[in-house]
């Protein structure tokens, strides 16, 4: 993944010492859930709790790896597809880019 992509979409690259990542905001992510979820049907119940877990993820690229990493204040089980689909939609849109 190219840093110059994922910046296009709105990362920000950090780096400090031996580490080197691009974060996502939580504006930004919670843009890319909303996106992806367009076209879905959802009733606003599990829309806005799929929005409020997004709110409670932080997504970066670490560079030297080359993963997506994330965290989340809630269950992992609870988090992991959030995480997922807003990492699907940073790989997508940064490959277009």
């Amino acid at each position: 993944m190219n840093v110059e992509a994922l910046k296009a979409v709105g990362g920000n690259e950090w780096i400090k010492g031996d580490k080197h990542r691009v974060y996502f905001t939580q504006v930004r992510l919670i843009e890319l859930v909303k996106a992806q979820l367009a076209g879905e049907t959802l009733s606003n119940t599990r829309a806005n709790h799929v929005v409020s877990l997004s709110m409670a993820v932080k997504v970066w690229f670490d560079v030297p790896t080359g993963q997506f990493q994330w965290t989340s204040t809630h269950q992992e089980w609870e988090a992991r597809p959030v995480a997922d689909r807003i990492i699907s939609s940073i790989k997508a849109k940064a490959q277009a880019a």
